[in-house]
């Protein structure tokens, strides 16, 4: 029967379980087994190499420790750490320190790993099965050693007595957290792991100190049965830390791209803009608005860079923007932005009555209008797609978020051509514009950022109620629509009051 239980524990393991979301020191995912020998006091060990384990590896080793039948068998795979014994006291230690020598500890090995990294402050231990036979607890200690000393004289250690049998129910795990700040102090351990189960904790300090979760170098596992001769059965799940990242370290010991995103995340290693500022960055970043850049794309300290809006021509051309640009007029003979006359004939019958005059401020206001709506859709996106990032939800957004940019910029280009684009008024002292033409044009592109918004929308709210996760503020589907259904109204608002602006000649 017990044999049964373990197996069912096996298959929830492997297809119930949510990984955790923390930096991994070891996945437990490799198939691998050492047992001790039938003499008592001799050791057998192995080293495993793993993508899934800090430091690239680990090793393990199993000691027979006192007499009696049978010996103490070590292994893992698919997800779970298993220690048991036969009639007799036994140990098994698992160490992570970079080394591929078995028989030896280097408590310098992993170089100087920063637990903390991702905002852990935890060392986390998950039990999933102990059978507590004959009412016979065990000891887990967990040692961290600091990477400044060579000798391993300063280190941390944790151990803890089980002193009751856990069988995992569907998602219910043993989880004890070990908080970092615990591991400095010497003596009993105010520790209370979940559902109440009782637990002693004894903290035990190096002669050199405690170690420094910021500067691990060797982290070592040991089940102690020494002392337990009743067939002790113990399964442990993946051992991780409390923090945001869910992927083991990579060689240079980190977890987080130069931007603060875990390197498991699809947006990890995205790099800065050309101002250097970050393109993507930990759970509540956002990419500014208003970028760094100026209106021309030059950065603070860059010739010719003007805060906000850039350095431009009457006709909101910019006179230098980042290399190879070139600035070029849009200014016809006639004066007029983007007029496209090429003689002065063409400019007027009597050129003595005519006055080119800038755009008045209400058709000003008329950009800015227009400009706070797009801006308004394009930061509805943005925050979806940092949402989509930040919960890993499967698929890309790539193609959708440069299919919005493209549009978001479209419509930024073609706002400021017309809006700013100065006006001939001939032969008399007034005339009346329109811009309304040119906002029904900018429709589709408007209606394009509507649809990939929405359909952005629609797939976090897929994933989130897939993951069991309340969707931010403002972030379902039905509020998005509502948003678009204000932006198009809006929008017809200012094709009406646009369509008959009037513009004097001041001269």
């Amino acid at each position: 029967m017990l044999l049964l239980r373990i197996a069912a524990l096996l298959l929830v393991n492997l297809f119930f379980l949510q990984p955790a979301v923390a930096i991994t020191i070891d996945s437990f995912a490799d198939e691998a087994a050492v047992s001790s020998t039938s003499t008592v006091g001799a050791s057998r060990s192995s080293y495993i190499p793993s993508s899934t384990a800090l430091g690239g590896g680990r090793s393990l080793s199993a000691t027979k420790t006192g007499n009696g039948s049978g010996t103490t068998v070590f292994s893992m795979g698919e997800g779970s750490l298993t220690h048991t014994q036969g009639f007799h006291g036994g140990s098994s230690s698992i160490i992570w320190d970079g080394d591929t020598n078995p028989n030896t500890l280097n408590p310098k090995g992993l170089g100087s790993v920063d637990l903390t990294q991702d905002g852990g402050t935890a060392l986390k231990i998950r039990v999933q099965f102990f059978n507590f036979p004959v009412n016979t607890p065990i000891d887990i200690s967990v040692r961290i050693y600091d990477a400044i000393t060579a000798d391993g004289s300063r280190f941390s250690e944790i151990t803890l007595q089980l002193n009751q049998a856990w069988i995992e129910d569907g998602p219910r795990i043993l989880t004890i957290d070990i908080p970092f700040q615990s591991l400095g102090i010497q003596g009993l351990s105010n520790i209370t792991p979940s559902y109440g189960i009782p637990l002693t904790a004894i903290t035990k300090v190096g002669p050199s100190g405690p170690a420094r979760p910021t500067a691990v170098g060797a982290i070592s596992l040991t089940f102690h049965g020494e002392s337990n001769n009743k067939t002790p059965y113990i399964i442990l799940l993946p051992l991780t830390t409390n923090g945001q990242c869910a992927s083991v370290m990579n060689a240079d010991g980190r977890a987080l791209d130069e931007c603060g995103v875990c390197l498991e995340s699809r947006n990890a290693n995205s790099g800065r803009d050309r101002c250097g500022t970050c393109l993507f960055g930990p759970n509540g970043y956002s990419y500014p608005e208003k970028r760094v850049a100026d209106g021309c794309g030059l950065c603070p300290g860059e010739a010719n860079y003007h805060s906000a809006e850039g350095n431009k021509d009457q006709c909101g051309v910019c006179f230098s923007g980042p290399p190879p640009y070139t600035y070029r007029s849009i200014r016809d003979v006639c004066g007029i932005c983007g007029g496209g006359k090429t003689s002065a004939s063409q400019c007027s019958p009597d050129n003595n009555n005519c006055n080119i005059v800038e755009p008045t401020p209400q058709i000003l206001a008329f950009e800015k209008k227009l400009l706070i709506e797009a801006n308004k859709l394009f930061a509805r996106f943005s925050d979806a797609e940092r949402n989509y990032g930040g919960a890993q939800c499967p698929g890309s957004l790539k193609g959708t978020s440069r299919r919005v940019a493209n549009a978001h910029r479209g419509i930024l280009a073609r706002a400021q051509q017309t809006f700013r684009s100065t006006i001939a008024i001939c032969n008399k002292s007034c005339t009346t514009v329109s811009y309304a033409t040119t906002i029904k044009s900018l429709a589709p592109k408007f209606r394009m950022l509507e649809r990939d918004i929405l359909s952005t929308a629609r797939k976090l709210e897929q994933c989130f109620r897939r993951l069991g996760k309340a969707l931010p503020k403002n972030g379902s589907a039905r509020e998005t629509n509502k948003a678009i259904a204000a932006t198009r109204g809006k929008l017809n608002d200012l094709e009406a009051a646009s369509s008959r602006a009037r513009v004097c000649n001041n001269r």
